[in-house]
């Protein structure tokens, strides 16, 4: 049997319980892309290097990684956390924010496909959320930044009183679009096009519309990414924003 060993930068998505003390971790590595690790023991005696609230969504850890020719089941020997206390946990609004940001990114990712633009992208956001309060706009520009690095950004150009295709990314007239965003909402879309993460949007956006724009943001993306899953915690993040 061959391993080898490596260290990589990976953002943890989810896990699983796997016995009595173990993990199995899915996570978005920087070289590697999607991948899956189990972490032996670390539910049980105090394990040296892995502590297991370092494994909770949108957690940014240096990790020591095995790997096998014999197994797709790798192997995380030794981490440490790259934001000083990552606070998720102690923030309902944080923590169901980072669980939804964890649920999109499992699910435009393929396995063993590296996307370090990505993952930079996401890095960056995951430091924002560690540092600020998010905005209630914030899952929208996250969404957005996602199908820029993912090469499926929505056409930029737009007239008044035309609607965003949600099937073919494009604004249109309302009449010949299939599935499309409303009125208002895709012109509250149009603003949020080809500005930096960082720029405050011209005005804030009602509940209503918030709300149509993130879930035709999910749909848009289920159009372009096959076997897209809508993120579970989608109900919690529309009752808190």
């Amino acid at each position: 049997m061959s391993t080898q060993t490596a260290h990589t930068d990976l953002i943890v998505l989810n896990r699983l319980r796997y016995g009595e003390t173990s993990l199995i971790v899915r996570a978005f590595t920087k070289e590697l892309g999607l991948q899956s690790y189990l972490v032996k023991g670390v539910l049980g005696a105090k394990k040296k290097g892995l502590r297991a609230s370092y494994f909770q969504s949108m957690t940014l850890l240096n990790a020591v990684v095995t790997t096998s020719n014999t197994s797709r089941l790798f192997t995380i020997k030794e981490a440490k956390p790259l934001l000083i206390g990552q606070g998720y946990l102690s923030d309902v609004v944080k923590s169901n924010v980072a669980l939804f940001m964890a649920e999109v990114i499992a699910s435009v990712l393929s396995e063993g496909h590296p996307e370090q633009e990505l993952f930079d992208f996401v890095s960056e956001q995951a430091n924002r959320l560690e540092s600020e309060k998010p905005a209630p706009d914030f899952l929208i520009k996250f969404l957005l930044g996602i199908t820029r690095h993912l090469g499926s950004y929505p056409d930029q150009e737009y007239k008044p009183g035309q609607v965003f295709d949600l099937n073919e990314g494009i604004f249109t007239d309302q009449f010949t679009a299939i599935q499309a965003l409303s009125v208002p909402t895709s012109a509250r879309l149009a603003s949020y096009l080809g500005i930096d993460f960082d720029e405050v949007t011209p005005h804030m956006d009602d509940k209503a519309t918030r709300k149509e724009l993130l879930e035709g943001l999910l749909d848009y993306l289920s159009a372009q990414i096959a076997g897209f899953k809508y993120p579970k915690s989608l109900e919690i993040i529309q009752s808190i924003f």
